[in-house]
């Protein structure tokens, strides 16, 4: 990782420094994510074991939200609205507990109905809606390195979540 001396820089600008940083690790992250995503989208081509209708529309919203909530995130970044990332970190956990509720109750179904061996797609799904979370976690990452002030808007649990994440760093 980059590093300057914290001499060279006064208290905002290596604040800004610092936290350009860290954004730009969540940015990567975000990066990767989206490759796994078209691997996997690319793997169920490949094996031709394409997702149903009804879930395939569930993964179509699930990727607006992901596209609308990096964009989001990037105008963040770019501006440092410290309202627009509390919101997206309020979103995010929104849709996490929705994500994982599919994947769990997705899961559960394809089980019962396979006699307990999933199909192939069933993990497949599993790990797009894994993908698309970390995608949003990172999203949110990104913004609370900009809402750190603000962090009472926020519960324990997020609190503590982000206290870990800034002694990642």
């Amino acid at each position: 990782m980059l590093s300057a001396d914290k001499g060279l820089l006064n208290e905002v600008e290596f604040k800004t420094y610092s936290e350009m940083l860290r954004a730009g690790k969540d940015v990567e992250r975000i990066g990767d994510y989206g490759e796994s995503l078209i691997g996997y989208f690319e793997t169920m081509v490949e094996k031709k074991q394409p997702l149903d209708e009804k879930n395939l529309d569930l993964i179509n919203e699930i990727n607006i939200k992901a596209v609308t909530i990096v964009k989001k995130t990037k105008d963040v970044y770019v501006t440092g609205n410290i309202n627009e990332a509390l919101e997206i970190i309020k979103i995010r956990r929104t849709i996490i507990a929705q994500l994982e509720g599919l994947v769990t109750d997705h899961l559960n179904a394809s089980l019962e109905l396979q006699a307990g061996n999933p199909k192939f797609i069933d993990l497949v799904y599993a790990d797009l809606i894994g993908a698309y979370t970390r995608v949003f976690s990172h999203c949110s990452n990104i913004c609370k390195l900009f809402a750190n002030d603000k962090l009472p808007n926020l519960d324990n649990n997020e609190q503590e979540k982000f206290a870990k994440m800034k002694d990642r760093y």
